[in-house]
């Protein structure tokens, strides 16, 4: 370990060493083929797990940052890839933030680290393998977090934390929720609670269905309010030195009943002009432009809905905000018109649309 490295922060440290010996035993060198952090590992008593990062189709794919985040850096506060659009406003809402600079502090990481190459995914016998390795790593991630609460992207993700970091699991069944995906039904949302072996105590494991591919229902919502009603500001701040007693009760409540409705739009608009449309209708842009097209917020706006996936019109208003996009005249962007552009879209075949007004 270098000596600018050595005389750092612990955190920093702590995080250059586990990435050293990550690549010692994976035999992954190149930080393009794997990705073990997304933020700052500290103390906090919610810490978010995902499954795996995203698959690398080629040499420039997924560029993992070279850094190990020493300037607070979150990728679900500064990046607009898919499921950090999904999350942010999510975790805002369940935290009662008021700016997404509130949620550096939650540390985010996967359940194994290494990405696909020249595809999305891997077979079931390498998720397997792979999970294996990677879970003294994320165990050592979790012992240094100490949370109180899991936040799991994914089924497959809380699957393989409770397969190799748990025991003891328990449902509070009465917060499950249930929504219609693809014509069936899916679990949108869970609360368990587990013995964590690393912490030695139980913790609270909320499971959501996955953000890439649920965020843009209408159960959502749902998915949100029960976030808020497990969560709250108080969970903001830094861990604690004794867990609550509800998580280490060998009968744990089951918190607070989800029965709080989240708002449509749960980030608030960062413009003066606060009128929403209120078109719950969701865009998405489609894979390839079907040609040219001279208006500019056309193009501009194929390329952000492409980033971000469905959206409806006024969530998609608020991540213009977010990049700081102008209209070419400079006059003021509101919801109306990026709804009015949005139609446009679909009428050119630019995007599709789903769902009703």
């Amino acid at each position: 370990m270098d000596d600018k490295i050595m005389s750092g922060d612990a955190t920093t440290v702590f995080m250059h060493d586990l990435d050293a010996r990550f690549q010692a035993v994976s035999g992954l060198s190149d930080r393009r083929d794997y990705s073990i952090f997304y933020s700052r590992v500290v103390p906090s008593r919610v810490m978010v797990i995902g499954i795996k990062p995203g698959g690398r189709r080629d040499g420039s794919h997924q560029l993992a940052s070279q850094t190990f985040y020493e300037d607070d850096a979150h990728e679900y506060v500064d990046m607009d890839y898919r499921i950090a659009a999904v999350m942010r406003p999510a975790l805002m809402y369940a935290f009662e933030a008021v700016s997404a600079d509130q949620l550096r502090g939650i540390p985010k990481t996967n359940c194994f680290f290494q990405r696909a190459v020249g595809t999305d995914d891997f077979s079931s016998t390498e998720l397997r393998q792979n999970a294996a390795l990677c879970a003294p790593f994320l165990g050592e991630m979790i012992a240094a977090v100490s949370p109180d609460v899991l936040i799991m992207e994914g089924v497959g993700a809380r699957d393989l934390i409770l397969r190799h970091q748990c025991r003891d699991v328990r449902e509070d069944v009465d917060q499950r929720i249930v929504g219609e995906r693809r014509g069936a039904l899916n679990t949108f949302f869970r609360r368990e609670t587990a013995w964590m072996s690393v912490l030695n105590r139980r913790v609270t494991i909320l499971t959501l269905g996955h953000p890439s591919q649920f965020g843009h229902l209408p159960t959502w919502s749902k998915v949100v309010a029960a976030l808020r009603n497990n969560l709250g500001p108080q969970f903001l701040g830094s861990v604690v030195s004794c867990a609550p007693s509800s998580l280490n009760s060998p009968n744990p409540v089951t918190g607070p009943p989800a029965e709080a409705k989240a708002p449509a739009n749960i980030e608030k608009t960062l413009a003066p002009d606060r009128t929403r449309t209120n078109d719950k209708r969701m865009f998405t842009a489609a894979q390839r432009p079907p040609g040219s097209f001279s208006y500019r917020p056309i193009h501009d706006f194929w390329q952000e809905l492409l980033k971000t996936g469905a959206m409806d019109a006024d969530a998609f208003y608020d991540h213009l905000l977010r990049v700081r996009w102008s209209r070419p005249s400079g006059k003021p962007l509101t919801p109306q018109v990026v709804r009015t552009d949005l139609v446009s879209m679909v009428k050119h075949g630019f995007a599709s649309v789903a769902g009703s007004r």
